[in-house]
């Protein structure tokens, strides 16, 4: 599971980074590893940096079952805020059906940039 995540409960902000090559069962893992951190509180915001992830093996199929998921964990979830930054056309296309069915399972806003200094401006985070 190529990924990092560091919670940071002042901020009310997860940051999560993405490598490497990734699959579906390993983005559900990711969601339900965080959510059962301790540190994590319903309501956080997310940023997901996707710029360092090289490939996904993940079907428009796939997408909706993760997005259903996270509708099913939207209490332990919240509405927060979770910018996707993607820079490549994989993590791109992902985000962005990511975004269309999340927003129609969760409560989360969910935004998708391509540099991570636009989605730190959306979130209210100063440089």
């Amino acid at each position: 599971m190529p990924y990092t995540y560091d919670i940071d409960r002042k901020a009310n902000l997860v940051r999560v980074t993405i490598t490497g090559h990734n699959t579906a069962a390993e983005m559900e893992r990711r969601m339900r590893e965080v959510t059962n951190d301790l540190r994590w509180s319903p309501g956080m915001d997310a940023l997901v940096d996707m710029t360092g992830m090289t490939g996904l093996d993940m079907s428009p199929d796939q997408i909706g079952d993760l997005t259903a998921l996270h509708g099913m964990l939207d209490a332990l979830i919240g509405d927060g805020r979770l910018a996707m930054v993607a820079d490549k056309e994989v993590s791109m296309g992902f985000s962005r059906l990511y975004q269309t069915f999340g927003e129609q399972r969760t409560s989360m806003k969910i935004r998708v940039f391509q540099s991570v200094r636009e989605a730190e401006q959306w979130l209210g985070i100063k440089p």
